[in-house]
């Protein structure tokens, strides 16, 4: 019973100063269909926005989160049957992306690491964001 009123009060109190239980804050989205092998290969990443077949998912935590995430991405991408491409050799690698074909569709996936406000707006944490999206594969007619 302890453990039950501790954890309440630690809800009511973190709530009351302003803490962010996810890095979306107050948006909240549910992914497209075009983007559900994204929400498959990041099942447990907050979705905040989605705009047609563009996507920004979050979480909380740094260096360490951003690895495990992108591994997690790229091993479950795989698994489903979207092969891998390779990368632009234009892309930031700061904010490296990664694109995925299957059939006549691509995904693409862009992780970078910011801060995020979580205890009222002036405390900021290490967050990671993921900028997914879906298009039809572009393939160019032979002269």
């Amino acid at each position: 019973m302890r453990d039950l009123t501790t954890t309440a009060l630690a809800v009511a109190l973190a709530s009351l100063v302003g803490c962010r239980t996810n890095p979306c804050g107050d948006q909240h989205a549910t992914l497209p269909p075009s983007l559900a092998p994204v929400g498959a290969a990041l099942d447990d990443a907050p979705v905040c926005y989605v705009q047609g077949d563009r996507a920004t998912l979050m979480y909380w935590g740094g260096a360490d989160r951003l690895n495990t995430a992108t591994v997690r991405a790229i091993g479950r991408l795989n698994a489903a049957g979207w092969a891998q491409l390779p990368p632009s050799p234009y892309a930031d690698p700061a904010a490296p992306v990664y694109v995925f074909a299957r059939g006549d569709e691509e995904i693409s996936l862009r992780f970078s690491r910011s801060q995020t406000p979580r205890l009222g707006a002036k405390m900021l944490t290490d967050s990671v964001t993921i900028q997914a999206g879906h298009s039809p594969i572009r393939r160019r007619a032979h002269p």
